[in-house]
């Protein structure tokens, strides 16, 4: 069954390997060559820079294109199988319902995953290596408001805690909606019905992605704090609420869970 489902993964894994691997090689032109990233220090909150790392951006580009390829991982997962009549074949042979969906579910997601995990390392190891970079500031003597002031200097890194929790959220939701996108598979007579069934869900996918926030504390003057919200990812100069954002890989790890189980409860008792 792994040896077949394996088979049937080598188109959907080569185009994930080329959409990712071609996005990568983009992103780090658009990024590093020469000079274009930029860190914006010195802004209006006292001496603390607020940088925007290579890898800070890495994820949120990792955000906008993985809810949709994730949902091609899960769209055939049941219905292409009854569309070629195949799925009568499996149910015949000495192999339980719950371990033809627990395969399928983990062979795709684990493509998925392990793409993203490994392109997502290079960004990592290339966002550590020293490089000159645009520093912005709006705080030197000679700059005006709101008028840029930039300098050249060593560029600085994400650190590794919100770097793997923000990859982790991003793996667990491309994750979920190959799963809820499998659970729908179940349903839809092809492929194609499926993935426009599952727009709903990328949807919520990128709501969560967009409007989960998080709130950030760094020093004004005085001992005071400020605090702001922003989107789920930001780089190691800010003092982000790591908790908040581990909270919200909570939350998805137990949509996960639901999604799977509502799936196997369903693919083992529909009468296909």
């Amino acid at each position: 069954m792994v040896y077949r489902e394996l088979l049937g993964l080598r188109l959907k894994l080569a185009a994930w390997v080329v959409i990712y691997g071609g996005w990568t090689i983009l992103f780090l032109i658009l990024n590093v060559w020469p000079h274009t990233m930029y860190y914006f220090g010195g802004y209006s909150w006292g001496d603390l820079p607020m940088y925007d790392t290579l890898f800070n951006k890495w994820l949120v580009s990792l955000a906008i294109i993985t809810p949709i390829l994730a949902v091609i991982g899960g769209a055939d997962l049941v219905s292409e199988e009854r569309n070629k009549g195949t799925l009568t074949f499996l149910f015949v042979q000495p192999i339980t319902r719950t371990r033809i969906f627990v395969i399928k579910i983990l062979m795709n997601v684990g493509a998925l995953v392990g793409v993203m995990s490994l392109t997502s390392l290079v960004i990592f190891v290339i966002d550590r290596l020293p490089r000159s970079v645009l520093e912005v500031h709006y705080s030197l003597p000679v700059c005006v408001w709101n008028a840029d002031c930039t300098i050249l200097t060593n560029s600085h890194h994400m650190e590794f805690i919100p770097a793997l929790m923000g990859l982790t959220l991003i793996l667990l939701v491309g994750a979920g909606l190959v799963i809820g996108t499998g659970v729908l598979s179940i349903y839809c007579p092809n492929t194609v019905q499926t993935m426009v069934t599952a727009i709903p869900l990328v949807l919520l996918a990128y709501l969560l992605i967009a409007n989960g926030g998080y709130r950030q504390q760094f020093p004004v003057t005085s001992g005071q704090i400020a605090s702001a919200g922003g989107p789920l990812f930001t780089s190691n100069m800010i003092v982000a609420n790591n908790q908040l954002l581990l909270t919200w890989i909570g939350v998805v790890v137990i949509a996960n869970t639901i999604f799977f189980c509502l799936g196997l409860h369903v693919f083992k008792r529909k009468s296909f």
